[in-house]
């Protein structure tokens, strides 16, 4: 009787102990966001995706996130929406814009969160370019112009004001290769 209650109290532990650690790895893998998914029209446009990049470091590059823009061209403006990963298995909320269509036409779609001229707005502003042929998609993040920018002197401490990075298939997707 005492071997069984031994292989029992093991079994018990070995038990714990493993789900413990799938618990654990499961914590620490990203969400999985949606794949991304563009579909052209010739007056409408949608992407899902992340924004992703190729630094070496992990911490240059954006956070865990999902966007999805639509744009119109009858509009020529985009709704875009983002989410981020804040930490391991939480989201925070999502944000909206509409960005301005810049140029449409049979071989790209350019829109941007620029506000209008005048207006003391943001340090920097995002540029989204869908490549029809291929289907890439870019975002690109830069300096505002119209921005004070003594105040905007910390934000660009790094020296790095201008990032572009792509609309792709996000940390959470099976096939992710960080940096590529």
């Amino acid at each position: 009787m005492a071997g069984f209650k031994t292989g029992l109290a093991l079994g018990v532990i070995m038990t714990g102990g493993a789900a413990l650690w799938a618990l654990d790895k499961e914590g620490s893998e990203p969400i999985r966001f949606p794949t991304k998914s563009v579909y052209l029209a010739s007056d409408y446009i949608s992407v899902v995706g992340s924004i992703v990049g190729d630094e070496p470091q992990e911490s240059e590059r954006p956070v865990n996130n999902m966007v999805t823009m639509v744009c119109r061209a009858e509009r020529m403006a985009c709704d875009f929406t983002s989410i981020n990963e804040v930490s391991p298995g939480y989201l925070g909320l999502p944000l909206t814009d509409t960005l301005a269509v810049r140029q449409w036409n049979d071989r790209e779609m350019v829109a941007d969160s620029l506000v209008a001229p005048g207006a003391d707005g943001p340090c920097n502003y995002y540029e989204v370019r869908v490549i029809f042929e291929g289907e890439d998609v870019t975002y690109t993040r830069l300096p505002n112009p119209e921005a004070d920018q003594d105040r905007c002197k910390e934000f660009y401490g790094d020296g790095k004001a201008l990032r572009q990075w792509r609309i792709d298939d996000g940390k959470g997707s099976f096939d992710y290769e960080p940096g590529k």
